[in-house]
């Protein structure tokens, strides 16, 4: 333990969405604000930086 804060990098798996275009991701957004963090039993905001592989390729949000 330490008095001092730590920034550490944790990646979460979302879950496969398979057989939708570019244009299928309306509940996206939706779903990742749903997605909390809690540290000491308290909700955090952290940052956030999505990719996502399409058709073989990384797309950035």
């Amino acid at each position: 333990m330490t008095d001092h804060d730590i920034t550490e990098t944790i990646v979460f798996p979302l879950p496969i969405m398979s057989g939708l275009g570019e244009d299928d991701y309306a509940n996206t957004e939706r779903m990742l604000n749903r997605f909390q963090v809690l540290v000491d039993g308290k909700v955090i905001t952290p940052n956030r930086h999505v990719r996502i592989l399409m058709n073989k390729k990384y797309h950035n949000q």
